[in-house]
């Protein structure tokens, strides 16, 4: 079964905050905590850009690939601007694929001349190849990080299923 999605390298998407979570000053955990910012599970929040962890704290890639700034408005009527870790926000776009099914990503928005990169950080649960083709293994959560040299980035999440 070949399905196609779309993940944008630009733009902004609504998520909701799948665990409590702090939003923090940069893509980063060892940034500070935004004052005000602790996101409820269960709250909307407006996906502005993915972002690559700061380079200082690149070793946290390897477990949050992918982080989000996103703007909240809290109970209190203030909208508050940090950066979360994308685990912790459920996006609308998502998709579900069967073991042994095949995704085909288009990768759009402004990605200048660069070339698109493509990244699983869960190799066992799907790979995906230079042409944006996603191919399940097992089931299981991957992201799927697609990538620019100039920094733009999106991830992807995708559940694998056994039916």
């Amino acid at each position: 079964d070949n399905s196609a999605t779309t993940i944008s390298l630009g733009g902004s998407a609504i998520g909701l905050v799948n665990h409590s979570a702090w939003l923090r000053e940069g893509p980063g955990a060892f940034f500070n905590r935004v004052e005000g910012g602790k996101l409820p599970k269960g709250a909307a929040v407006t996906v502005v850009q993915s972002v690559k962890p700061a380079a200082r704290y690149y070793q946290s890639r390897l477990f949050y690939p992918c982080w989000y700034e996103v703007r909240w408005t809290g109970a209190d009527g203030t909208e508050r601007t940090g950066f979360v870790s994308e685990e912790y926000i459920d996006r609308a776009v998502s998709e579900i694929l069967p073991k042994d099914g095949t995704l085909q990503l288009r990768a759009t928005g402004d990605s200048g001349s660069d070339v698109i990169r493509y990244y699983s950080d869960n190799r066992a649960v799907a790979t995906v190849d230079q042409n944006g083709v996603v191919t399940a293994h097992a089931a299981g959560v991957v992201n799927i990080i697609a990538y620019t040299a100039g920094g733009a980035i999106d991830c992807l999440r995708i559940t694998v299923t056994d039916f």
